[in-house]
């Protein structure tokens, strides 16, 4: 004779399923994080100072003469670019012309630039602003050939 059912096959069964078929507290998809981390930007990387300037010197280790100082004559912009080495591989000039640069149709930069620092660009005329300076290079310098 039987004295006490400890389970029923339905409530057996019941807690199974709950406890091995069903997801975890945890487990659940969350599909908005995971859009969040890998999503796709189309936008394209925008060069700093220094790799411009890393560009425009190595030009100018490609145009090197005899004397050891290398020159880059180009048209960027609808602007004449000229940039001759002042010091091998540290200090270069660069001379904007045939454009609207304040009141005058040229501009002249000075660029340097050293090992373990940022380059540095200054306007040869006192008047412009250094930000406004660095500005201009990056626009015209940005697109070398």
């Amino acid at each position: 004779m039987i004295s006490k059912i400890m389970s029923t096959p339905v409530s057996y069964a019941a807690n199974y399923y709950a406890n091995n078929c069903t997801p975890k507290k945890n487990s659940t998809l969350n599909f908005n994080s995971g859009l969040q981390a890998d999503t796709v930007s189309f936008t394209s990387k925008v060069n700093s100072i220094d790799e411009i300037v890393h560009k425009a010197f190595n030009k100018l280790a490609q145009n090197r003469k005899n004397n050891g100082l290398g020159m880059y004559l180009t048209t960027s912009n609808r602007v004449n670019i000229f940039l001759q080495e002042t010091k091998l591989g540290k200090e270069a000039k660069l001379t904007l012309t045939d454009g609207i640069f304040g009141d005058k149709s040229y501009a002249n930069f000075n660029i340097s630039r050293s090992i373990g620092k940022h380059a540095k660009i200054t306007p040869a005329d006192e008047d412009m602003p250094i930000k406004e300076a660095k500005s201009m290079v990056k626009t015209y310098l940005e697109d070398l050939k």
